[in-house]
This record gives C-alpha cells, sequence and structure tokens, in this order.
C-alpha cells in the first residue's frame, strides 16, 4: 500500500560480532571464569581478524586454568602468526617461566626489548613491561625515547622515577616524580616524591619501588589506620598534619566505602576546614555517582547548609543544602538520605523539606514510630509523596532507592497512604 513502510535490515558485520565476543571473553578471565572465557573465545574462526588475539587471551586463561602446554601452545601460535603487542609478550613470558618452558623465555625477552610499538600507548606499556622484568639498563635507554610522548607522559616520568629511585640516585627520582605530581596533582606521585626527595637526605625508608601506579602496602595500612583511630578515638581533637594528603589520596582511589567513611568523619567532626575536600570530591568525574550522592546526604545530614557544586554524569547542577529543623534523629537523617538522591534530578528541595514536615506530623498523629532501619523508606516515602517523581512508576522509585517494596509499603501505611502505580 501506499502507506507501507519499508525498514532496511542490514546483516551483522561478522568482525564486530568477533570483537564483541573477544571483548566478552576478556571480562569472563578479569572475572575467573577461565573455562567459560575459552569457550567464548573458541567461536572466533581462524579467518578472523581477532583469531589471533583470542589465542592469546586463550593462553592466559589456560595459564590460570594450570594448563601451561595448552598455555604456551596458544600463545606460540598467536605470536608466531604475528600478534607481537605488550599483551601478547607478558602472557608469553607469564606462561615460560612458570612452566616447563622457561627455556624459551630468553626467546620472548628479545622480542620484548626489540619490540618497536607504533603509539603511544603501547611505548608507554613497554616500559612497564620492561621495568617489570628488570630490565632496568633497557628500561632506562628505551624511558629517554619516551620523554615527547605527549598522551602518557605522566606515567613515563613517574615510570621514570621509579628507575632512578630504584637506582639510588634519588634526586634524578624525585625530580621524575616532581614532574609527574606537576602533570597530575595525583597523591600517589607526590608520595614518591616526598619519599625520594627524604631518601637524597639519607633517610631511606623504601630501599626499592615496585613499578605500580599505587602506594605501598606499608603506607596503605598506615592510611587507613589514622582513619580507624580518629572513628574509635573522638578524643582526638587535631587531624595529623598530613590528613589532607590521606583525604586526596581516598578520593583519588576507587574504594567506596572508605569514601563514604571519610565523609562520615570529617562531617561529624565538624572538621571545616576539610569541607572543601569533600566539595572537590562532588565535581571530581572520577567519584561515582553513588558516592556523591551519599557525601551530599551526609553534608546535610550533619548540619551543613549552602551552596555546592556537584557533577553527575555529564550533568552540573548547583545547588543549596537548606536547613532542615528536625529533632527526630530518624527523620533528620532520612530526608538527608532523600535530598542525596534528589540531587540527581533538581536542585530545588522545597518540596522535601515540606512533605518530611508533613509525614513527621502525621507520624506523632498516628502514634506510630519509625527505627533507623525505615530510614532508606522513609527517604523513599518522603520523595515520592513530595511529588518531584524522575520515573513513571513508584517501582521504578523504590528501586532507585534501594528499598524493599513490602518495607516501603508498610511504612507508608503507618504514615496515612500510599500509591501503588
Amino acid at each position: 500500500s501506499k502507506n507501507a513502510e519499508y525498514k532496511v535490515v542490514y546483516p551483522p558485520n561478522e568482525e564486530e560480532e568477533n570483537e564483541k565476543i573477544l571483548d566478552s571473553a576478556r571480562f569472563m578471565i578479569l572475572n575467573g571464569e577461565y573455562g567459560d572465557a575459552i569457550d567464548e573465545l573458541n567461536k572466533i574462526p581462524e579467518t578472523s581478524e581477532a583469531y589471533k588475539k583470542a589465542e592469546v587471551s586463550k593462553a592466559y586463561a589456560y595459564y590460570y586454568l594450570k594448563m601451561p602446554d595448552e598455555a604456551y601452545r596458544e600463545a606460540k601460535i598467536a605470536i608466531d602468526k604475528g600478534e607481537i603487542s605488550v599483551y601478547s609478550l607478558t602472557v608469553a613470558i607469564d606462561v615460560c617461566a612458570a612452566s616447563a618452558y622457561a627455556g624459551e623465555v630468553g626467546r620472548y625477552l628479545d622480542l620484548a626489548i626489540n619490540y618497536k610499538p607504533d603509539n603511544e600507548e603501547e611505548q608507554y606499556k613497554k616500559l612497564h613491561l620492561l621495568i617489570s622484568l628488570n630490565l632496568t639498563a633497557e628500561a632506562m635507554a628505551y624511558s629517554d625515547t619516551l620523554l615527547f610522548n605527549t598522551e602518557f607522559i605522566s606515567n613515563v616520568r613517574f615510570l621514570r622515577g621509579i628507575l632512578f629511585y630504584n637506582a639510588k640516585r634519588y634526586d634524578k627520582a624525585e625530580e621524575e616524580f616532581r614532574y609527574s605530581y606537576v602533570l597530575t596533582s595525583g597523591p600517589v606521585a607526590k608520595f614518591y616524591r616526598d619519599i625520594s626527595e627524604s631518601a637524597a637526605m639519607g633517610n631511606i625508608e623504601y630501599k626499592r619501588i615496585e613499578p605500580y601506579f599505587e602506594l605501598p602496602e606499608k603506607e596503605v595500612t598506615r592510611r587507613v589506620g589514622v582513619i580507624k583511630r580518629l572513628y574509635d578515638d573522638k578524643s582526638i581533637v587535631d587531624f595529623l598534619s598530613d590528613f589532607g594528603e590521606i583525604v586526596d589520596w581516598i578520593y583519588g582511589g576507587e574504594n567506596k566505602t572508605l569514601q563514604v567513611a571519610l565523609a562520615i568523619l570529617i562531617a561529624s567532626r565538624g572538621a571545616d576546614k576539610y569541607y572543601d575536600k569533600l566539595r572537590d570530591a562532588l565535581i571530581d568525574a572520577g567519584v561515582s555517582d553513588e558516592v556523591k550522592q551519599r557525601i551530599l546526604s551526609i553534608m546535610c545530614e550533619y548540619g551543613f547548609t549552602g551552596g555546592a557544586d556537584v557533577v553527575f554524569g555529564y550533568i552540573f547542577r548547583r545547588i543549596t543544602i537548606p536547613e532542615y529543623k528536625c529533632e527526630n534523629e530518624t527523620f533528620r537523617r532520612a530526608f538527608a538520605y532523600a535530598l542525596g538522591k534528589a540531587a540527581v534530578f533538581s536542585d530545588k528541595f522545597g518540596k522535601l523539606i515540606l512533605t518530611a514536615e508533613q509525614a513527621e506530623r502525621t507520624l506523632g498523629e498516628n502514634g506510630a514510630t519509625v527505627s533507623a532501619e525505615d530510614i532508606p523508606a522513609l527517604a523513599c516515602y518522603i520523595y515520592i509523596r513530595s511529588g518531584m517523581k524522575s520515573f513513571d512508576d513508584n517501582k521504578t522509585l523504590i528501586e532507585y532507592f534501594g528499598v524493599d517494596e513490602k518495607s516501603y509499603f508498610k511504612l507508608a501505611e503507618k504514615l496515612g497512604g500510599y500509591e501503588k502505580g
């Protein structure tokens, strides 16, 4: 008919499908699903451009399954077919070093030394590999050629710092770590800059630095211990002189539990001079939206009022945390929880206050009570009843607040009604 609509359907691109299989299998390997990863990789045909990469990934999977013969076979096939990369060479060296094929390690070390990457990311990765293999002279010489590697220059400088430090050239190490820190403001680079400077003056705390972009385990333990000690001992009024560095390190990392705990510590102690650190975390792209919501809730719960900028994904909001006067601690915490969740969708919270106040009055009139366990459900109730809806149905909102549906409706009945929409 004249009104008929036609849609052109293109056949799936085989290479794109094979790349998806490869990505899926690599994710399985990261999650320890080695057998499933091999089954997935076996779906990629030899005619595919992804086949050689698949052989490398299979080698790693067999390596973790403690099947050295199969691991060596797959790695050798891939490299012999021209799949030369930092990843494939790392796999081959690891496989050979941990098996009866140790005599083959030299061959792959030579390949690694003579490998000429054609992009800046591979160049930086090759430097990291050489350092990891303790090929210090080769790594030092190669690093000299990467000083104009613009995309990864901060990482290159950091690795050069490690090379110089382990060579006991502490003044040069301090210079390289300082360069990396200036480029990134990274707390890890700052730590190594400081210990290099100290070592140059004869105070050598670490004999060797491993080629990782993280703090030594001993320092991690110390810093976490500082946070725990401040939590446990409320009599400690003055925070340590390096507390600001610890804050930067925590919010520069990925430990969400530690990030939330730190926000509670700063807010509950009224450590005003560190509130700027919380504000910085709210606009830091590296801090998750989930943690940012919790930071806003914590600031509100402990009485912070006033302006705060926050970035959720690609959305920038300039919000004002209002004052909510309430003697009931459960309601105060629930309101704060609701505000953190609502900030993703709005910068106005007047309706939340009105709804929270009404819910508190209703609860008193009904002679009902709420406990700390009800806080998420109460926060969800306040949000839904305020009319600040962001989803088409309440069920999705209840899930967004992380609340059990049954618990929500039980609480809603106490407060005089609900909508199941």
